[in-house]
């Protein structure tokens, strides 16, 4: 898993990368394929966690048993910051619930 997580956080980087370069005309489709990267790699690490059978108990023991705390290091704050808060729903047991308005 930590390879295929640090993986993700790369493509998480050049997706960030990208949108921070966008120019107007590429700017939407630029957000939306950063979006959808960003919480596939949420839903890759919820399912995770889902199957393991001893749930780690914070944060920090989340981010050492992924192996990914350097790798998340290189993630610019805006998205840490989320992500440790996407991070901490899931530890939590928040599932998101889907809206249908955005569907």
């Amino acid at each position: 898993m930590e390879e295929v997580v640090k993986d993700r956080v790369s493509q998480l980087l050049e997706q960030w990368n990208r949108l921070q370069t966008a120019d107007l005309e590429s700017l939407e489709d630029d957000s939306l394929r950063f979006s959808a990267a960003f919480y596939d790699f949420v839903d890759e690490v919820r399912q995770y966690f889902g199957v393991m059978s001893e749930k780690p108990e914070s944060l920090d023991d989340a981010l050492e048993r992924l192996g990914i705390r350097e790798a998340l290091s290189r993630l610019p704050e805006p998205l840490s910051l989320h992500f440790a808060n996407e991070l901490s729903y899931i530890l939590d047991g928040i599932t998101p619930i889907e809206d249908a308005t955005w569907a």
